[in-house]
């Protein structure tokens, strides 16, 4: 049944109300409608305290942006509306974690604007929530509050972001999944970030780069070291993405996964470019490559010889799967 006329019926015809809490518990987790969720305690006396009893809270900012006069989602919030946006949304957050009689909250997924002053309220609050201990999942998607973000405005977003983790540490103690967007991160600020979250398994870092040099006005590497963090998978999207000259010499593995050795999959894409990694002989990798089991290589010039790719089936010796995709 369609969430709308499930919240429609009339005290007639509700004769779902008439089950256990348990049940309606399990059907309004179901729904993956905050909208439909809130709607239904709002509109049924029965149904007022389920939402705050819930064992798994999904709660993504997406839901609180105006729709366009067609109905269609927007993919960007208007400036004027973004404070709007972030009220309604952290106002709504408050409301389902806040009440004394809310019940552990298993699985929390939070997505949110990075802005001022509505993200340490969020922060503050999940971490009343998860200082109780019972939260085994809890998952912030953080997006920045301005469309295709300048350096200078990437920077900021940085330094807003640390801030941010430095005045919730006990939202990112409980912390097992974070996904940043957009972020210019300082010198160590990802290895602190992965050092403080003890219980960080997956990191998504989406346009996330590291500053200038401020000496030279070079560009840096963004370098992670964490070698004792929970982390289990990293994914970065678009992070490190260049072209490939002829004048620039391919880079070692090795140099780029120093001290990994939990790495499970790799995913390459050469975008039909140069081959731009060296291949070495298994000594460098063999640590690095101990636990691989997927490796997936994607659009391969086709002119491109494939045996450089025996290195890598050389330095693993629990690979499952091996993949490669030629572009013509």
């Amino acid at each position: 049944m369609a969430p709308s006329s499930f919240l429609n019926l009339s005290d007639e015809e509700d004769r779902i109300s008439t089950l256990p809490d348990h049940i309606l518990l399990d059907i309004l987790e179901r729904l993956n409608d905050l909208r439909a969720v809130i709607k239904a305690g709002t509109l049924a006396r029965r149904w007022v305290h389920l939402p705050r009893s819930a064992s798994r809270l999904l709660l993504d900012v997406a839901d609180f942006v105006p729709r366009d006069s067609d109905g269609r989602e927007r993919r960007a919030v208007p400036r004027n509306s973004m404070d709007q946006v972030m009220t309604a949304y952290t106002t709504t957050l408050m409301r389902l974690v806040s009440s004394s009689g809310v019940q552990t909250i298993k699985n929390m997924q939070l997505s949110f604007f990075l802005r001022d002053p509505y993200m340490h309220s969020i922060g503050h609050a999940v971490g009343d929530v998860v200082e109780r201990g019972k939260t085994d999942h809890l998952k912030l998607i953080i997006w920045p509050d301005t469309r295709n973000p300048t350096y200078e405005q990437s920077v900021l977003f940085g330094e807003r972001f640390m801030v941010f983790f430095r005045s919730c540490p006990t939202t990112f103690r409980w912390l097992t999944s974070l996904d940043l967007k957009d972020i210019t991160f300082g010198g160590s600020d990802v290895s602190t970030l992965l050092n403080t979250c003890s219980k960080l398994e997956f990191l998504s870092l989406t346009y996330c780069d590291s500053a200038f040099d401020l000496v030279t006005g070079e560009d840096t590497v963004l370098t992670i070291n964490a070698p004792h963090s929970a982390l289990l998978s990293l994914e970065m999207t678009s992070s490190l993405c260049c072209a490939a000259s002829h004048q620039q010499r391919p880079f070692m593995l090795s140099h780029c996964l120093f001290n990994t050795s939990t790495l499970s999959v790799v995913y390459l894409n050469f975008q039909q470019q140069l081959i731009w990694v060296e291949p070495e002989g298994p000594k460098h990798l063999s640590l690095i490559f101990s636990n691989l089991r997927d490796v997936y290589l994607y659009n391969i010039f086709y002119k491109c010889d494939l045996n450089w790719t025996i290195f890598i089936l050389e330095a693993a010796p629990s690979l499952n799967n091996f993949y490669l995709k030629v572009h013509y």
